[in-house]
């Protein structure tokens, strides 16, 4: 009785299951649908880490580029979908519980193929506000007279690190450099229109606080 059940609901579950690419997408792991809405989630989030691609100084702003994920439909979507109608055309036919879980996991397997991810780098320029705080995660290097490095005192380093409240410990928007790991903190977009256009500028955003994070170790050669 059990396995006949289980039978009949595995037959109901192929004629559920959709036959269109329209009727349903599969589930994305809450992947953003496309770049602008995994940006926008990054926004939301108020905070993003990407590598220092430019730096101006006089005017406190930089660049930052780091890779966002989202979600593409398949080009072999077509392809897929005729793979997934006749599994459930055999899995209605099948005349044995197994056979029918095997084209019901056939056709999760499928399901998920329908959705890809794309990798794409996205660039930022941002601008530390007036208040902004700069910040590095290790202290910098210090050295003794004779050029040899030397650790910090435990008031040395309270002195560096200042506000206690805050990550890691002081620097100046000068420390940072191209290629360098940043963590951003988002004030707001910055609403200015570029001279000579209409639109407004979709990539500047603000910036409350930047915190240099340690550079990678080097591969040994």
């Amino acid at each position: 009785m059990r396995r006949t059940l289980a039978w009949t609901g595995l037959l109901a579950l192929a004629v559920l299951l959709p036959v269109h690419a329209d009727d349903k997408k599969p589930d994305a792991g809450k992947m953003a649908g496309d770049k602008k809405e995994a940006t926008n989630k990054l926004i939301a989030a108020g905070e993003v880490t990407g590598k220092v691609v430019n730096v101006e100084s006089a005017k406190k702003t930089f660049t930052i580029q780091f890779p966002v994920q989202y979600a593409v439909p398949n080009p072999n979507t077509p392809s897929i979908m005729l793979q997934i109608a006749q599994q459930q055309q055999q899995m209605a036919a099948s005349r044995n519980v197994q056979d029918a879980q095997s084209h019901a996991i056939e056709i999760a397997k499928l399901q998920s193929q329908l959705i890809q991810a794309k990798t794409e780098n996205v660039s930022w320029d941002i601008v530390l506000t007036d208040d902004g705080k700069v910040r590095v995660t290790d202290p910098p290097p210090t050295f003794d007279d004779k050029g040899n490095p030397k650790k910090y005192t435990r008031e040395e380093l309270k002195q560096l690190k200042g506000d206690p409240k805050l990550p890691g410990y002081a620097a100046e928007f000068d420390d940072l450099r191209q290629e360098q790991v940043v963590t951003v903190s988002l004030a707001r977009k910055k609403e200015t229109k570029p001279k000579g256009k209409d639109e407004l500028e979709e990539n500047k955003y603000l910036a409350t606080m930047v915190v240099i994070q340690p550079a990678p170790p080097v591969p040994p050669k």
